[in-house]
């Protein structure tokens, strides 16, 4: 794991409020100025990473939009006590999403110079 620019801490539920979106626009644009970027999906945020999970109310698929962020050169973490949490299987996450442990965590949001909350 490399030193990053930004780190976008997600924790809430993807369709629980306008804040995953946020977040992952957040990312978006600190990678499109050039900025190292990662993301890191806790607690009720790793369903933005479940294959399928989706809100058909919402206009915008916030799966195809954490697509574009890993197309983007963002690095995606999951954090893997989240996923026993949740009862979800690793299978179920996207491709190119980095299933972590808290220690692997712990180290992402410390080398970050700047960590947002969501």
């Amino acid at each position: 794991m490399t030193k990053t620019a930004v780190s976008v801490v997600l924790r809430r539920l993807p369709y629980s409020s306008l804040k995953a979106g946020d977040a992952l626009q957040c990312a978006l644009d600190a990678a499109a100025g050039g900025q190292s970027v990662s993301i890191v999906l806790t607690d009720g945020g790793i369903l933005l990473a479940q294959k399928g999970h989706h809100d058909d109310l919402r206009s915008t698929r916030l799966e195809d939009v954490l697509a574009n962020c890993l197309h983007s050169g963002v690095t995606v973490y999951v954090h893997r006590a989240s996923l026993k949490k949740y009862r979800l299987r690793e299978d179920e996450i996207i491709q190119g999403v980095s299933i972590v442990d808290s220690t692997a965590l712990e180290t992402v949001l410390m080398q970050a110079c700047t960590v947002m909350m969501f």
